[in-house]
């Protein structure tokens, strides 16, 4: 079974390192095509979220403006709301 090193991500809080996942490819699976593994595994104690599909909309289902800087800034705004929801005060990775 191949193995991939965990990834260490620097705690925006704090100088902490938190240890993200185990990440592995079965040795009876092909190769993955790109950089991926396809296992991951979280570690005991963390919750796993996945927030998707953000996008410049206003509340009210609106663009946040014409252009992309205006819906942009709405984007992280929406992040914001949702972490703030969920109780969450770091993000540990972040993918685009």
């Amino acid at each position: 079974m191949k193995r991939y090193p965990s990834v260490q991500v620097p705690n925006v809080i704090s100088d902490e390192v938190i240890m993200l996942s185990r990440r592995w490819t079965p040795a009876a699976m092909p190769a993955p095509v790109g950089r991926y593994s396809h296992l991951a595994e979280v570690p005991e104690g963390y919750t796993l979220v996945f927030v998707s599909g953000q996008v410049g909309n206003l509340r009210d289902g609106s663009l946040a403006g014409p252009d992309a800087l205006s819906q942009t800034r709405q984007v992280f705004a929406n992040l914001q709301t949702a972490f703030e929801e969920l109780g969450r005060h770091r993000v540990i990775w972040s993918s685009c």
